[in-house]
């Protein structure tokens, strides 16, 4: 009895060997393995393998085709997953890697119709729905992507990338009434995200819905005083609903001398709000003479100090606050703004210095290279002073994926200008006339810009170019000097206008 209990025994422990063995020797087994680990390159080779074996294999170039994409072997990715679409033309997983795959090229549209077909075949699956918003917003097919994200709402009424994607999207059409729900609820989960929050004010403020804007308004300019654009729409917010006339009048009534600290502050920034800047520093200077420790007040009555042109004691303020204050946002906009005092005070170096120190803390401001871009103009460092203004284009050109930059017009203006006067004047007149033709755009009236463009193209002997700017200058400009100046370029290039 005892022998035969030992043999079953040796048995089983046989099976199992030769069965665990066995699926050590699976290349589905290995490559599921190695994908799990991110050996994509041990996962490629298993499901190859696994093909060879059987080129029916539907699961296989599935996995395949992720690993692929995994490894960055895109086309080789596009190609086995068609093969195996044409295995299973109804597998969504097909159309949505493919769809992945085409994405990772950059290849929108053609992604867009591929997540179009996997969610045909699929409706639940959410991740694609937001690809294929995201895809279709990179395409510019907007109505299609507010379509994908509206649907992953369906499914998850708080997915926080859908609601950022609708949102977005409605926010660059000005559709901020749509908007507003959309980044209400993305608010409720993100309360930390100062961009949801901006978003939102925004589009509060849009609406005209001032009440439920200016708690928020000014919670975002406590946490970041480098946002302008909230402050100045609190500012008319408060002008709005009268608020300020009622916060002067408030304090106005009372003896000036018995106000605390904290109520001069209030009423400096009510007189400031209403452009009464003379009052408004005469009220901050009691504030600061009453405690120069504190560190509240250097931001506000330095910009004050701005606003009244006074750059000297506006710049003591900017510094007194880097000083006592360790949080970015202050800061950068402290530093910048003293960026911009000290080059209308002609200290370019110290400017330069300060526009540096601001790019540190916010390396993605646009406004901070147009700063150091002409304190360097300003220096004569012709190599800086065009590397500030290339990062300034490149910036707002990324942003302009994502929302309306003709804020940043009169920057971006600035710089293709400058860029391309100083090519001109190092005679790199081809990239001179590249850069200026861009600025045209921005200032269509400005006969020496016209003049200097047409300039470029004639010494890089492009000369209908040359001509389409000199006549153009003619047209717009037709009893300057530099029009004269134009025509006798056309006389020499031996170009008439009109011809």
């Amino acid at each position: 009895m005892k022998t035969s209990v030992l043999f079953t025994l040796s048995l089983l422990l046989t099976i199992m060997l030769f069965s665990t063995q066995a699926r050590a020797d699976d290349p589905m087994v290995v490559g599921k393995a190695a994908l799990a680990k991110g050996d994509f390159i041990g996962a490629i080779s298993a499901f190859r393998e696994a093909i060879d074996k059987n080129s029916k294999n539907v699961e296989a170039f599935v996995l395949l085709g992720t690993a692929l994409i995994k490894a960055d072997s895109v086309d080789q990715a596009v190609a086995v997953l068609v093969q195996g679409k044409d295995l299973d033309t109804s597998n969504a997983q097909f159309y949505a890697l493919l769809g992945d795959a085409y994405a990772k090229q950059k290849i929108y549209p053609a992604a867009v119709d591929m997540y179009q077909r996997a969610t045909q075949m699929d409706g639940k699956n959410i991740s694609v729905y937001l690809k294929l918003g995201e895809s279709a917003r990179k395409a510019r097919k907007y109505p299609d992507a507010v379509a994908a994200f509206d649907h992953a709402l369906l499914l998850d009424s708080m997915n926080v990338v859908a609601l950022a994607g609708s949102g977005n999207i409605y926010m660059r059409a000005k559709h901020f009434a749509t908007a507003v729900p959309l980044f209400e609820r993305l608010y409720s989960v993100q309360k930390d995200s100062i961009n949801v929050e901006v978003n939102l004010a925004k589009a509060y403020f849009e609406t005209r819905n001032y009440q439920k804007f200016i708690p928020v308004g000014e919670d975002i300019s406590n946490k970041d005083a480098s946002q302008t654009e909230i402050q100045q729409m609190l500012a008319e917010a408060y002008s709005k609903t009268g608020q300020t006339d009622l916060t002067r009048e408030k304090y106005s009534k009372l003896k000036v001398e018995s106000l605390s600290i904290d109520d001069l502050l209030r009423y400096a920034k009510a007189l400031k709000a209403e452009d009464s800047i003379a009052h408004a520093l005469e009220i901050f200077e009691r504030a600061y003479e009453k405690d120069s420790t504190r560190c509240d007040i250097p931001y506000d009555y330095g910009t004050t100090f701005m606003r009244a042109k006074r750059y000297a004691e506006a710049v003591a303020m900017f510094e007194r606050k880097i000083t006592c204050d360790t949080s970015s946002g202050y800061r950068f906009a402290s530093n910048l703004n003293a960026a911009g005092c000290l080059m209308q005070l002609k200290q370019f170096t110290s400017a330069k210095e300060h526009a540096r120190k601001s790019i540190e803390y916010r390396p993605d401001n646009v406004y901070a290279y147009r700063t150091l871009a002409e304190a360097y103009a300003q220096l004569d460092a012709s190599e800086d002073e065009i590397a500030a203004y290339k990062k300034l284009i490149d910036l707002v050109n990324a942003e302009s994926e994502n929302g309306d930059v003709t804020k940043y017009n009169d920057a971006v203006g600035e710089a293709y200008k400058m860029i391309g006067i100083r090519y001109l004047i190092d005679k790199k007149y081809a990239e001179a006339a590249d850069y200026l033709k861009k600025a045209v755009p921005f200032e269509p009236r400005n006969c020496q810009l016209l003049m200097w463009t047409g300039q470029a193209y004639q010494n890089s002997n492009r000369k209908e170019d040359a001509k389409k700017y000199y006549c153009k200058l003619i047209e717009t400009c037709p009893k300057s000097k530099e029009a004269e100046d134009a025509q006798k370029y056309l006389d020499i290039l031996g170009l008439k206008c009109g011809e």
